[in-house]
């Protein structure tokens, strides 16, 4: 839940100052939880208590989903100032 906030912030604050750098910090930071969340995917899924395995696994989406959503709003913002 936190990264989809850092990335709503980002997306609000390059809104009011037009800044292309936070645009890549957040497109480079949506890329990094990405990768992270193969690692926790595998972790998960070894795991034996397979009820637990489902909560964490949809939560992890959701997440995953809420990240995809700030990434591109970003990228249309920056498309559409540039």
């Amino acid at each position: 839940m936190e990264q989809i906030e850092i990335i709503t912030w980002h997306a609000r604050t390059l809104c009011t100052k037009g800044s292309c750098l936070l645009a890549i910090g957040v497109m480079l930071a949506s890329r990094a939880g990405a990768g992270a969340s193969w690692m926790v995917r595998l972790n998960v899924q070894a795991m034996k208590d397979w009820e637990l395995v489902d909560v964490l696994s949809s939560r992890l989406g959701y997440t995953l989903d809420g990240m995809t959503v700030g990434n591109q709003r970003v990228t249309t913002r920056v498309g559409e100032r540039s």
